[in-house]
Formats: C-alpha cells, structure tokens, sequence
C-alpha cells in the first residue's frame, strides 16, 4: 500500500513537472511569436511610411491639376483599404470567438460525458452493492431454515427413540 502510495505520488509530481515544461515551452513560444509580430509590424509601418514618402515625392514632381486628382485618388484608394481592413478584421474576430465558443462546446460535451459515465459507473456499484445485501440475507434465511429443519428432524429422531425406548420396556 506504500508503495503504491509512493508510485502515486512519483507520477503525479511527474505529472505535474510535465505539465509545467509544456507550459513553459508554450510561453516562450508566444514570447517569440510577440517579439516576431512587433518587429514586422515595425518593418510594416516603416515601408508604409517610405511609400508614403514616395507618394508624396511623386506628388509634388506632378502640377497642380493632376495633384489635385492624385491626392484625390488616394484619398479613395486609402479609404477602400481602411474599409477593407474594417472588414477583415471582423470576420477574423468572428471566426476567432466561434472558434472558441467551439472550443468551449466541445470541452462542455467532454466533460458531460465524463460525468455521465462516473454516474452509471456509480449505479452499477450501488446495483451490485445492493444485490450482495440481498443475497446475503437471503443466505441467512437459508441457513436459519436449514438449521431450523435440522432441529425439527432431531427432534422427531429423540420422540421416536422415546417411543422405541418405551415400547421396549
């Protein structure tokens, strides 16, 4: 039983160092996925800025009545992208939340059924539990008539010995 004991607890607390090297490695990696989005999100607005700068060089080299049409046209051109943004980023945030509800759904469904089964595994043991109750005082009734029986028997043997024994006198 000790031993047992000591097994048990050797793999919970290797359990539980598994668990926390997989959640060490899971930090690290959302550590580097971070430090990988900030410095492409720094590369992103620096090549936004150069090509606005480009844009504006390309302007002022153009006379004013196509400037005006230029920046007019990326005016548009700005507002479409900032629309499509807008866009993108709400069907990614839908996604996102349905995928979670998703998640939680399933974790929901898993547990239920965990719980389901623990239940009926419960009841039959309360089933069995019971049915040996039965059986053993069915058993006792068994016996305490066998012996029952057994006592009537000697009893009838001793009168007929009485009797044989009078009879004999």
């Amino acid at each position: 039983n000790t031993r047992t004991h000591e097994i048990k607890t050797k793999m919970d607390k290797y359990e539980e160092e598994a668990k926390e090297k997989h959640f060490m490695d899971y930090f690290k990696k959302q550590m580097d996925y971070m430090k990988r989005m900030k410095k492409l999100k720094k590369e992103h607005n620096r090549r936004l800025t150069e090509k606005n700068n480009k844009s504006i060089d390309v302007r002022q080299v153009v006379d004013n009545n196509k400037r005006s049409k230029a920046v007019e046209f990326e005016m548009f051109k700005d507002k479409v992208k900032s629309k499509h943004k807008r866009i993108n980023s709400s069907v990614n945030k839908e996604s996102k939340e349905h995928e979670v509800s998703e998640r939680i759904h399933s974790t929901n469904q898993k547990r239920q059924h965990r719980h389901l089964k623990i239940r009926n595994h419960q009841k039959r043991l309360q089933e069995r539990f019971k049915q040996s109750v039965i059986e053993k005082h069915l058993t006792k009734l068994r016996h305490k008539e066998i012996l029952q029986k057994k006592k009537e028997d000697l009893m009838e043997f001793s009168l007929l010995k009485q009797k044989e024994a009078l009879y004999e006198r």
